[in-house]
């Protein structure tokens, strides 16, 4: 879930060196956000980890990271009971 201004979004977050694009490097956040379009703010934000989805894992493509982000999604959606 990541918070800012009073609000809370859940969220699908990965904390990670994104091994598919990256052999190594350094550990980025990145964030798929529930219900939130537009720009996100740049102002502090709090980031509540949940819950564990999965490890990182290095995929052969960018299809199969895709697909795997999908289903990544919909048992985040389950976990916080979003249709």
């Amino acid at each position: 879930m990541l918070g800012i201004k009073n609000n809370i979004w859940p969220a699908v977050i990965n904390i990670g060196i994104r091994p598919t694009f990256f052999s190594e490097g350094e550990t980025v956040p990145e964030a798929n956000i529930f219900g939130f379009s537009g720009k996100w703010p740049q102002e502090l934000t709090g980031v509540y980890l949940c819950s564990s989805i999965r490890g990182e894992k290095r995929f052969s493509s960018i299809d199969a990271l895709k697909s795997q982000i999908s289903k990544d999604i919909d048992k985040a959606k389950k976990y916080f009971g979003i249709d």
